[in-house]
């Protein structure tokens, strides 16, 4: 199982990696679609399973997606990613 979901984590850092390359070409709201269907869908699959799952895994999780959520605001790194991800669900 946490095979899998480390398997869920690399694939979703690729695609972020994929949608930061070509994110000037991107408007916010195709930066957003683009980053749920190959994010936040992914990791969201079946996530009745992640009861029981290590801290460290869903931490991962987790990290792939404040990721996600700063992609589609246009941050980077540096910032924490709690008010990104509220100000990303004010855009929806």
């Amino acid at each position: 199982m946490e095979a899998h979901l480390v398997n869920v984590v690399r694939w979703s850092f690729y695609q972020l990696l994929q949608l930061q390359r070509i994110r000037r070409s991107l408007t916010t709201d195709a930066r957003r679609t683009l980053a749920t269907a190959f994010v936040t869908n992914r990791v969201d699959y079946c996530n009745a399973v992640l009861c029981g799952t290590s801290a460290v895994v869903i931490r991962r999780l987790q990290m792939a997606l404040n990721a996600a959520a700063r992609l589609v605001v246009g941050l980077g790194n540096s910032g924490g990613a709690t008010p990104v991800r509220t100000r990303s669900n004010d855009l929806a």
